[in-house]
């Protein structure tokens, strides 16, 4: 009977065993040790004071006395299963229950163990690396000093770092988070790199700086429109070339007549009569001037005081005398100026020619230095004084002649044949 029960036993914890281990999961850790306390049967409920294994009727399946196999009294083991104390059993995993305190309430707020309800550790997404980049432009030309802004696209569009680094191949531009800025021509190729070494290049060519076209003038004015003038007067035209920032500035100056000559825009009254003097510039835009040219009064044209004094030396000494000739007034007149300018007097002008070639004939010529307010009368007695002078003055085979006089300087052209 004993033996029946003790077998009998074993058989329900077995039955337990098999029974809830597929259903059962332990909230302790593998490694822990269990106590003693933590592994209990099922203890009689407190209430009734019965046992699970109890049925309603109080009887107990385990306890049974039907059995008729004899019984040894002198043997030590319990008569009844419910003789043998309570055993603790290995197999039972069960926690034991927590009170209602904090350290009782799981991390999700539950109590008890019904349910895990520890972190779970999720790892992040992976980042989204750069696959590529691209620039808004390939290529750019530069002068020099210009600047160009490149902007870099990483792709995807999502991509974690988006930083790019610019860098350029040659001194001929610099680049700046994008902004090339041409300093010296050349090429050079600009890169833009992601921070995992991905890269786009654009070109750029930087070109000497372009120079404006030149400003052409546009118009011409003078200082005098119409000037009045007595022979050997002189008068300055001063031109000015619009617009004032004109490139070429340059004018020429012509006379369409030789009753004034002009020099660089100083025009000089030779005969009587009328000039027009022009000022071109150098794309062909004109200005005029018209000079009047008559006869001074013989007391004021120290030119026509000396000529009437030799023609009075040639009477005394039996000589017709000469016929003014405005051919040979202009020539003297043109050497006056030429001596005057130059600062001393002789009979080469400066441009290399002689007196005759001056006069465009065959001449003899005498000169004579005066202050600019002196009187005239004393140059032809002083020419009588010099041989030379004097046989030019007294030449019979004379019959014409012009005097010139220019701010005290004279310069009389005889004709010879």
């Amino acid at each position: 009977m004993k033996k029946m029960s003790i077998l009998t036993l074993i058989l329900i914890l077995v039955f337990l065993f098999v029974g809830c281990g597929d259903d059962y999961e332990s909230d302790y850790p593998a490694d822990q040790p269990y106590t003693n306390d933590e592994i209990n049967v099922e203890a009689p409920d407190s209430e009734s004071g019965k046992s699970d294994n109890e049925n309603e009727s109080g009887s107990n399946p385990l306890n049974d006395d039907t059995n008729d196999e004899p019984t040894d009294d002198n043997d030590d083991e319990p008569d009844d299963v419910n003789d043998i104390p309570p055993q603790e059993n290995p197999l039972d995993t069960t926690p034991p229950e927590t009170s209602n305190s904090p350290q009782g309430t799981t991390p999700g707020g539950n109590q008890g163990h019904g349910n895990d309800d520890r972190p779970i550790n999720i790892d992040p997404p992976p980042l989204i690396i750069p696959s590529g980049v691209s620039l808004n432009q390939s290529t750019a030309t530069l002068d020099i000093g210009g600047t160009f802004t490149f902007t870099a696209t990483v792709i995807p569009a999502n991509a974690a770092n988006r930083t790019v680094s610019w860098s350029s191949n040659s001194a001929a531009v610099t680049v700046n988070n994008g902004v090339v800025t041409a300093v010296s021509a050349g090429k050079a190729t600009i890169t833009a790199t992601t921070h995992n070494g991905r890269t786009a290049t654009a070109s750029v060519i930087v070109r000497e700086a372009s120079t404006p076209p030149p400003i052409q003038p546009t118009g011409i004015t003078l200082n005098h429109n119409s000037i009045t003038l007595d022979i050997g007067g002189t008068v300055n035209l001063i031109a000015n070339v619009l617009p004032a920032n004109a490139a070429n500035r340059t004018v020429t100056w012509s006379s369409d007549n030789q009753a004034a000559t002009v020099n660089n825009g100083t025009v000089t009254a030779v005969r009587a009569g009328t000039a027009v003097i022009t000022a071109t510039t150098s794309n062909g835009f004109t200005a005029t001037a018209i000079v009047t040219v008559r006869e001074p009064a013989p007391s004021a044209n120290p030119a026509r005081a000396v000529f009437d004094d030799v023609n009075a030396e040639r009477a005394r000494h039996g000589l017709s005398a000469l016929q003014w000739c405005d051919q040979l007034a202009a020539a003297a007149l043109g050497h006056s100026i030429d001596v005057v300018g130059r600062g001393f007097g002789g009979h080469t002008g400066s441009d290399g020619r002689e007196p005759s070639d001056r006069a465009g004939r065959p001449v003899v010529e005498n000169l004579a230095s005066r202050s600019a307010t002196a009187d005239p009368s004393s140059v032809a007695p002083s020419w009588m004084t010099s041989t030379i002078h004097r046989n030019n003055m007294l030449n019979s085979n004379a019959t014409v002649a012009g005097i010139g006089w220019y701010n005290g300087f004279f310069t009389l052209k005889i004709a010879v044949t």
